[in-house]
């Protein structure tokens, strides 16, 4: 199991090496992405609507919805793996 707490990135710390984005965004994009395998670019565009239940798995699904863009896929779910 992969422990992030130790990370000089986390949300309990609340400091970011960006001045863009929050520690506590930084924190969650980067579990997003390091368990489900997603880009950066399909996390950030993520809403609350795209987390789907597929055979009794949520899933987030990557769609081109309201503007949003897609790196090759017009449609497709991104399951995180524990």
């Amino acid at each position: 199991m992969i422990s992030f707490k130790n990370s000089p990135v986390s949300k309990e710390t609340n400091k970011s090496p960006s001045n863009r984005i929050s520690a506590n965004d930084l924190y969650y994009i980067t579990m997003i992405a390091a368990y489900s395998g997603m880009r950066i670019n399909e996390i950030v565009q993520l809403r609350a609507r795209d987390i789907v239940q597929h055979n009794n798995v949520l899933c987030f699904s990557i769609n081109r919805d309201d503007g949003k863009s897609t790196k090759k896929h017009k449609f497709h779910k991104a399951c995180a793996s524990p």
